[in-house]
């Protein structure tokens, strides 16, 4: 079924505007988290189990080069600092 009246979820199933409502925000703040573990993924090739803490370890001990997916290119470091950053 399809609302086309409500000018603030056009278009959208009914489910998914009421999802939306009974999230109370917190939908952002998860959606957020997974583009950052995405990012992450993209970065290193590894599961997302642990990997937050895995990046940021290394990003402390200024080691982030050998958790590299050595497979997606030579990525120069500044770009994968700053990637790391922003997923972190």
């Amino acid at each position: 079924m399809i609302i086309k009246n409500d000018e603030r979820y056009p278009k959208f199933p009914r489910d998914f505007r009421e999802s939306k409502l009974r999230t109370n925000g917190n939908m952002y703040k998860s959606e957020t988290y997974s583009l950052g573990v995405v990012i992450l993924q993209l970065l290193t090739r590894r599961p997302p189990v642990e990997l937050e803490s895995e990046v940021r370890r290394a990003m402390l001990s200024g080691e982030l080069t050998p958790i590299l997916d050595p497979l997606a290119g030579g990525w120069p470091m500044f770009v994968a600092m700053r990637l790391a950053e922003l997923a972190l």
